[in-house]
């Protein structure tokens, strides 16, 4: 259901490319094990990882 949602946004966001691919790359940063693994070892914080997401959303969506 997720999955749909996302390749639906981007599709509507005129998105070029694998929808599929870009799909699951965006839900694989919002992983539990890999948020957890990025605050806990890598140093970083909700709100840059919120950041990061959403920069990498606009760049897939050309904006």
């Amino acid at each position: 259901m997720l999955h749909t949602h996302v390749r639906m946004l981007l599709a509507s966001a005129e998105t070029t490319g694998d929808l599929d691919a870009q799909t699951d790359a965006l839900l694989a940063l919002l992983d539990a094990d890999y948020v957890a693994h990025q605050l806990h070892h890598r140093g970083h914080t909700l709100e840059s990882l919120s950041y990061a997401w959403e920069s990498l959303a606009r760049k897939l969506c050309g904006r």
